[in-house]
């Protein structure tokens, strides 16, 4: 019988007061068909009974590897510690409420060939009972292989739960930065260095309730204030400040243009150059978008205005 050489593969999972959903995920993971894992869970000083469950865990499977937190650092921090601890070639990233696919460790694996840094997949959204929303994240964004750097400058359609990377990737993404989401950030890291791969099969069932860090079905009711435009305004010149640190982005005259149009856009009634900059490179920057053609225009159109008259 010959035996199949299956490397270690790691998962980072960060926990927070989770024990509404932990055990279902935390079942998922060790079921999964691909058994050389470790599963690194980081958590951040937990209120409720999710240390408790984690603790049970752990003594029960000595794949799983408990940390604990003395002080609350946030999901970046935590995200962080959890990934500088994991030792497998590919490293996944797990939210503590989705549900895996007990295939999705052997089918991401198999993708990986020498030139990719970065696996991701589709994924089912479910409700907080665990009932299908009849929406994929294929639904919301245009998910593919056309991914350059470019992707990233005002979205990103591949979240944290759905992506892999290789082990090397991570001296190029840690620390982790507070202004970019650390999906965003790792993705970005990923297609300045090579090869992005999407994966089409849905490998994940992603839960989307009240507590949810992310909300990509826009359930939560957010606020909206007179100063949204120019917070929204430096935010962005700030966030492609810290993309343009990347030296290895073949695409970094573009950013720094952008950034330069931002500034510029703050002192104008309208910004015509940063309108037209970004049409110019609609197809590159919208490719997570869902609408294609002269209909990205729509995504453009809010950009065509300065800031002065919020003065």
């Amino acid at each position: 019988m010959i035996e199949i050489y299956e490397p270690l593969l790691s998962i980072a999972l960060c926990s927070y007061n989770g024990d509404e959903f932990i055990s279902e995920q935390v079942h998922s993971i060790l079921k999964q068909t691909y058994k050389n894992f470790e599963l690194i869970i980081s958590d951040d000083c937990s209120t409720d009974k999710t240390l408790a469950i984690l603790e049970n865990f752990a003594q029960k499977d000595k794949r799983i590897i408990l940390l604990k937190n003395n002080t609350n650092q946030g999901y970046i921090r935590n995200f962080e510690k959890a990934i500088s601890h994991c030792k497998g070639e590919i490293i996944f990233l797990s939210d503590q409420d989705d549900v895996w696919d007990e295939n999705k460790l052997s089918k991401v694996s198999q993708t990986y060939k020498n030139d990719v840094e970065l696996v991701f997949h589709d994924s089912l959204f479910i409700n907080q009972n665990g009932e299908s929303l009849n929406r994929k994240a294929s639904d919301r964004f245009t998910l593919s292989e056309q991914v350059t750097p470019l992707s990233f400058l005002l979205f990103n359609g591949i979240s944290g739960h759905a992506l892999a990377f290789k082990k090397s990737l991570k001296s190029f993404i840690l620390p982790l930065p507070e202004i970019v989401h650390h999906d965003c950030w790792i993705s970005y890291v990923a297609a300045c260095k090579g090869k992005i791969v999407y994966e089409p099969s849905i490998l994940v069932n992603y839960r989307q309730h009240h507590k949810s860090e992310t909300d990509l079905l826009k359930l939560k009711v957010k606020e909206k204030t007179k100063s949204n435009s120019i917070l929204k305004n430096q935010n962005l010149i700030n966030r492609t400040k810290k993309l343009s640190e990347i030296e290895y982005n073949n695409h970094l005259f573009e950013f720094e243009k952008f950034k330069s149009l931002l500034e510029k856009r703050k002192k104008q009634y309208f910004s015509f150059k940063l309108f037209y900059f970004i049409i110019k490179y609609n197809q590159k920057i919208f490719s997570f978008k869902r609408k294609k053609g002269s209909l990205r225009l729509l995504y453009a159109i809010p950009y065509l205005f300065g800031l002065k008259i919020k003065d």
